[in-house]
């Protein structure tokens, strides 16, 4: 019995870490990615600081709708460049503009693939007809902003410009993680019922002078 016991032990060790390998690569405990790609924004109000580091000392003031320079986003603070000058803005004091004069706001999606393992084109415009320039699978997080379609968004922070259909992303859990949610779910039902077994038979009078 004590190296059934052993197996199953073993045998939840590893379903565990494949749990959390398969959850993770499914983005349920994803985190937003940093995109390294640089971009534009403008300062949202006057003055607005620039910082040596998050929370740190103000380096410099930008004026109000001054283009700076973005890099990575963490914990709602940017990497930036104004005028030669590299620090840190917060998330909330920048705004993107598409056509120069709206202001937009950016949201951070996951994209929501038709069917399970499956992936979703972006297009070079927001039209079904459009040449396709990337493929996303499910569950890839995105930024996008309005852009003047009722079914397209357009996506920000890529080196490429391109556009992903309104009904392929949402705020919640993809198909890819609904089925990871549930594989886990099972294997860990499967694992009490192991080491419960294991108890129960430990514990039969019939087994314990074996």
């Amino acid at each position: 019995m004590d190296k059934l016991k052993r197996g199953l032990i073993l045998s939840a060790i590893i379903l565990i870490a494949f749990s959390v390998f398969a959850v993770s690569g499914c983005g349920v405990f994803g985190i937003s990615a940093a995109y390294a790609a640089s971009r534009t924004c403008y300062a949202l109000y006057p003055d607005t600081p620039l910082y040596s580091a998050p929370d740190g000392e103000v380096i410099a003031s930008i004026p109000q709708n001054a283009e700076v320079k973005l890099g990575a986003l963490s914990g709602g603070w940017y990497v930036a460049e104004y005028q030669g000058l590299s620090g840190y803005l917060k998330q909330a004091q920048v705004y993107f503009s598409y056509d120069g004069t709206s202001y937009l706001e950016v949201k951070s999606v996951k994209v929501l693939a038709d069917g399970v393992g499956m992936s979703v084109e972006l297009k070079a415009a927001p039209s079904d007809s459009a040449l396709t320039v990337a493929s996303f699978g499910d569950g890839t997080r995105v930024e996008v902003v309005e852009c003047g379609s009722e079914d397209y968004y357009r996506v920000v922070g890529r080196e490429t410009e391109m556009y992903i259909p309104k009904a392929n992303v949402t705020d919640s859990l993809t198909r890819n993680q609904r089925v990871a949610v549930i594989i886990v779910g099972i294997g860990v039902a499967a694992m009490i019922a192991g080491l419960a077994l294991v108890y129960v038979v430990r514990n039969n009078p019939r087994y314990k002078n074996k």
